[in-house]
């Protein structure tokens, strides 16, 4: 999970994630941190895990535990159903903006067809600020990936699911990612400036 990832740079500053902005702003919102919830974060990290190493190759999926394997199936599901491939080199790969100085790890870039398009998985349920997470993603995948500076990505919000069913696919227009960017950018800078003169949430 994001929430645990710190980035920095070779000179030792600290960027902002594009999650804990999210969350200060109160734009993202997660329940209370108890044993459960961090529980489900948990199961996140570990599917988020196999499923770069599944679309790497390198995962035994005897291995999984019955409270994983679903989440695959689901994802699998997804990608068959959309002929979604992921760009290998690109999955979770942690990147950050030059201009803005944030920060972020983007799940899967990749391409349905000729289309750039970001995807960001979900294990939990559906929250406002996902289509705002995710354009905050495709602006680092913009700003980072040579060969990309000119496209904005599309975005699908992939909600697994922990039955194995097929996950329920939210595209997201590169017209809406890019709007939503402005949010973001917006969220960055009220961010800032509370950090500024002392005020934290």
């Amino acid at each position: 999970s994001e929430d645990t990832h710190r980035y920095i740079l070779a000179d030792g500053t600290v960027l902002s994630s594009v999650t804990s902005v999210l969350k200060a702003e109160g734009i993202q919102t997660y329940g209370p941190r108890n044993a459960d919830a961090d529980f489900k974060m948990q199961v996140g990290t570990w599917v988020h895990q196999a499923i770069a190493w599944y679309e790497n190759g390198t995962l035994d999926e005897d291995t999984l535990s019955e409270g994983i394997r679903p989440y695959l199936e689901s994802y699998k599901s997804f990608r068959n159903a959309t002929g979604f491939r992921p760009i290998l080199p690109l999955i979770e790969v942690p990147m950050w903006h030059p201009n803005w100085r944030f920060s972020g790890t983007p799940d899967l870039p990749g391409r349905i067809g000729d289309r750039f398009v970001l995807a960001d998985l979900k294990t939990g349920a559906k929250r406002a600020g996902d289509t705002v997470q995710i354009a905050a993603y495709g602006s680092l995948v913009q700003s980072s990936v040579v060969g990309f500076e000119a496209i904005f990505p599309e975005g699908i919000v992939v909600y697994l699911q922990s039955d194995g069913t097929s996950a329920k696919a939210e595209p997201v227009s590169a017209e809406e990612m890019f709007q939503n960017k402005d949010v973001f950018i917006a969220a960055l800078k009220c961010n800032r400036w509370k950090s500024s003169h002392g005020i934290t949430p």
